[in-house]
């Protein structure tokens, strides 16, 4: 359908049929017509879909829309550093929906404004978007591998020096893992309630709340104990060394003891034993094993 009809003129001296093409062509004009640079007060706005035809747009200033359907089509957000402070405001407003994927092309964040602690309203949010749903985040890895982390930093500038931990799964292992680039190997803490610690895994050992040394294989475990060694667990052989192999050995207390045994020499043979489980005992508690 033509876009403007006038009328045929079958008299050239006919004003009437000229006025009224005439006018044909300002109705045209005035009500149908998109200006580049419209007088003031007209109005210019659409009435209708228009049709890039795959064409580009170029320099737009601003854009002002409640919402944007994309449909494979790549959108570039950039470049960077020249956003304006209104325009990342007026983002934050409003959400969008996705529907596909958000595939970032190289290394980029994802920035959230700060506050002061963990916060259920203020913090950056993962939450499932059907009502009364369980949220569930996934981390998975792509194609064959088998190992997908998340990993958390305690420095920003985390190329350069940082302490590290990170939570995933390797194969058939779950890992929890902790580690330093040019700083110390941080240790695991669990706290039950705000800055109350309970368990603390290190390097070599485990500490308990409460325990005044910890579990660990390089960790001497009678050290520091004051009922033990010296004269308070004297052996047989009189010396200063509890020797476990020594009274152990079949018919050692025998030769030891005399046909009537005095209380000295009962002393002797009874005092290791009791020694070691006086020892045994207040390890443990000092563990809180017991």
């Amino acid at each position: 359908m033509a876009k403007i009809v006038l009328n045929d003129l079958t008299n050239t001296y006919n004003p009437t049929s000229i006025n009224e093409n005439f006018a044909r062509i300002e109705s045209e004009f005035q009500d149908k017509v998109l200006y580049r640079n419209n007088p003031f007060g007209e109005a210019n706005t659409l009435e209708s879909d228009i049709d890039a035809n795959s064409k580009s747009i170029y320099n737009i200033d601003n854009l002002s829309t409640w919402s944007i359907s994309f449909s494979n089509i790549r959108v570039v957000w950039g470049p960077a550093n020249t956003q304006d402070s209104a325009s990342i405001d007026r983002l934050s407003r409003y959400g969008a929906d996705l529907d596909g994927d958000l595939k970032f092309t190289a290394a980029r964040r994802i920035i959230a404004p700060s506050n002061a602690g963990p916060s259920l309203v203020n913090s950056l949010t993962a939450q499932s978007g059907t009502a009364n749903t369980a949220t569930t985040l996934v981390v998975k890895p792509s194609g064959t591998s088998t190992v997908a982390n998340t990993l958390y930093s305690n420095n920003s500038l985390s190329s350069v020096v940082y302490q590290a931990v990170s939570y995933g799964v390797s194969g058939a292992d779950n890992i929890i893992e902790t580690f330093g680039l040019s700083a110390a190997t941080p240790n695991i803490g669990m706290n039950v309630g705000v800055s109350n610690r309970v368990v603390t895994f290190k390097p070599s050992s485990i500490n308990f709340l409460g325990g005044s040394r910890d579990y660990g294989a390089l960790i001497n475990y009678n050290a520091g104990l004051s009922n033990f060694g010296g004269a308070n667990a004297v052996s047989h052989n009189t010396t200063n060394t509890l020797n476990i192999d020594s009274i152990c050995t079949s018919g050692v207390i025998a030769s030891f003891m005399s046909a009537t045994p005095t209380n000295v020499q009962v002393e002797n043979i009874l005092r290791p034993l009791y020694c070691m489980f006086s020892e045994l005992i207040a390890d443990l508690r000092a563990k809180k094993a017991i």
